[in-house]
């Protein structure tokens, strides 16, 4: 059985995660801040023996780098576990190369960080970390772009996907 944690689960892709599983939620508003070691210890913490999956899935645009943090303090404690499954909600914005804003340009950086991180992490670690790597996905953030959009239950059922079928990596558009 999946026992699920995910961190941002109350909008967008995690809020779809947290509606459809047994999940523990990881958020601002449930007291949790990806952006300090504290917080993020704090997580690891108090996550429930019965969970299996973490889907490190809160970005923060105050520090575009903590939730590569989160991925590495989550696979230095699950890095002996090979039952444990980490899923990592890149972006296909981290194959971006010539960005037209800074902002852009550091969420690009960011996310790619996340990707860098999961190569090395693969050969550290015992515990499964799949990563995907959604293109525009319809939440409240893009709402006022007008381009095709993934849904948020798109992104879920490809983690089920990748979980099911021992998938290492997807990248999903539209």
């Amino acid at each position: 059985m999946l026992n699920f944690a995910i961190t941002g689960g109350t909008s967008g892709i995690g809020a779809c995660i947290f509606t459809n599983t047994e999940c523990q939620n990881f958020s601002r508003s449930t007291g949790y801040d990806i952006r300090t070691k504290s917080s993020r210890n704090d997580i690891i913490n108090n996550i429930k023996d019965s969970v299996n999956v973490f889907v490190n899935n809160a970005f923060s645009n105050l520090n575009y780098f903590a939730q590569t943090e989160m991925l590495y303090d989550i696979a230095e404690h699950w890095r002996n576990e090979k039952d444990k499954i980490i899923v990592n909600i890149s972006s296909i914005n981290a194959e971006l190369r010539n960005p037209r804003d800074f902002m852009r340009s550091k969420y690009s950086i960011a996310k790619r960080s996340q990707d860098n991180a999961i190569e090395h992490l693969r050969q550290l670690c015992d515990c499964r970390i799949i990563n995907i790597k959604p293109g525009m996905v319809d939440t409240e953030y893009n709402k006022h772009k007008d381009a095709p959009k993934l849904q948020p239950s798109d992104i879920f059922d490809n983690i089920l996907y990748a979980i099911k079928n021992n998938i290492q990596d997807i990248t999903i558009t539209k």
